[in-house]
């Protein structure tokens, strides 16, 4: 509340009466009340303007402290997220590093490869080469094999007799080294034939046939080896040519 304090004074030209003065004094102190109570509107109106001002103020504190936290947090996730990024950025160098290693790999490996391919192709262009003169060996080969096939074919396949009179020999027995020399022989029947044995020096038995003309009737020669103190057991008279193979 503003107090105003207004001293009247006395008439200045001193002819004022006292009731005069008294009218006078009491038109004055309602102007002074009324601007008294104006002047107290106005404070009470602009401490009422104060007191929304300060809550305004505190509003505004309390919001600038929360977007401070909201800072701090937002720093914090910016912090991370760079801390995020630059990870992101070593690993992508890491890759890259990775790729270009990857790269140099395969060139090196495709170089080897076509150097390896280069000299398996010279290798099979060498062994088809070596192949085909043992194709032409074997060709030759095989030529000079039906060529001897033709021939002792020619010759035949039998046992040829040497060029020597079969000797003859009685039923009964004989020994080798005695009656005759060892070696290969061609034995035949004298006659109709009949059974014919060969025994070793230890008494084994090495052939036992008969020998016959007749049809059907056990063969009509047979090659024997005779060896030393061999024994032979005819029942029919034969002969023995000396044969070579």
């Amino acid at each position: 509340m503003l107090l105003v304090l207004v001293w009247i004074g006395g008439n200045m030209n001193g002819a004022m009466t006292a009731e005069e003065n008294f009218g006078t004094q009491r038109i004055a102190y309602m102007n002074i009340t009324d601007f008294i109570q104006e002047m107290e509107g106005e404070a009470a109106a602009a401490e009422g303007q104060t007191l929304s001002l300060q809550e305004q103020v505190k509003e505004q504190e309390a919001l600038l402290e929360e977007l401070g936290e909201e800072t701090t947090v937002s720093e914090e996730k910016l912090e991370a997220m760079q801390e995020d990024i630059d990870r992101a950025e070593e690993l992508l160098d890491r890759e890259e590093e990775l790729q270009a290693d990857i790269e140099a790999l395969e060139e090196d490996y495709d170089a080897q490869k076509a150097d390896q391919e280069e000299a398996l192709a010279e290798d099979l262009a060498e062994l088809e080469q070596e192949l085909e003169a043992k194709s032409d060996e074997l060709e030759k080969l095989l030529a000079d094999i039906e060529t001897k096939e033709e021939e002792l074919e020619a010759i035949g396949s039998s046992i040829t007799a040497k060029q020597a009179e079969p000797v003859s020999y009685p039923a009964g027995t004989a020994i080798v080294g005695i009656d005759m020399e060892p070696g290969r022989y061609l034995a035949e029947p004298i006659g109709s034939g009949s059974n014919f044995a060969v025994y070793s020096g230890s008494g084994s038995l090495e052939y036992n046939l008969i020998l016959s003309t007749r049809p059907d009737h056990g063969v009509e020669e047979v090659s024997i080896f005779l060896f030393d103190d061999y024994m032979i057991d005819a029942r029919t008279p034969y002969t023995l040519t000396p044969i070579d193979e």
